[in-house]
């Protein structure tokens, strides 16, 4: 069977495994037109060419072709054999094992709020926190329209806290708004949508 692989689909590979020593965690799954990958807590999946029966791939395999990571990457398998083709090939062999049904855990109740951060802004804050340690960013969302606090810390020890301020798209937000958050779709950098029965009283 062949699958293609674009970038997005190799990039799921870096989440793969981390400290979940299970051995089929440290594989990506492609099939059914699918990759999905997962550490045991964080799952992401994304659509590939290819709608073959689902095998396991070794993560450290594809991650072993970078840096072509801007290229499409080709999977072929037989019998217990995979072949992965990007500018260099590598053989290895297919796992085997259940993988994780994913399926089952995605939630079934409604959606109560979304938080939208483009993946700048989430670079400058982890950025701001100490790379030797296992701080948490938490966030207070009040509204849609209000500053969403954020702290950096650990165990209600804080080093950092700061504010950001939603950016929506223009012609969203009252007129009574301030003017320099009315802007484009492609400069929103902080989008909050909430049901009104939810937005916190001031």
């Amino acid at each position: 069977m062949k699958y293609i692989l674009g970038p997005e689909a190799q990039r799921l590979a870096t989440i793969a495994g981390g400290v979940d020593q299970r051995a089929i965690l440290q594989c990506v799954q492609i099939g059914k037109g699918e990759a999905i990958a997962t550490d045991g807590y964080m799952m992401a999946r994304c659509a590939i060419e290819g709608d073959g029966p689902a095998v396991n791939v070794l993560a450290k395999d594809i991650l072993g072709l970078k840096p072509d990571l801007d290229a499409n990457l080709t999977v072929e398998t037989e019998n217990k054999q995979i072949t992965l083709k990007g500018q260099a090939v590598v053989v290895s062999r297919l796992e085997d094992g259940p993988f994780p049904q994913t399926d089952g855990v995605y939630p079934k109740t409604a959606v109560k709020a979304t938080i939208s951060l483009t993946a700048k802004l989430m670079r400058k804050l982890l950025a701001l926190t100490d790379p030797g340690k296992e701080e948490m960013i938490t966030f207070w969302v009040r509204g849609p329209q209000e500053a969403m606090t954020f702290r950096i810390g650990r165990d209600d020890e804080y080093s950092i806290t700061g504010l950001l301020m939603p950016m929506a798209p223009l012609g969203t937000l009252p007129e009574f708004f301030p003017g320099p958050s009315q802007v484009d779709d492609e400069a929103a950098h902080l989008v909050i949508k909430m049901p009104r029965s939810l937005h916190c009283a001031k």
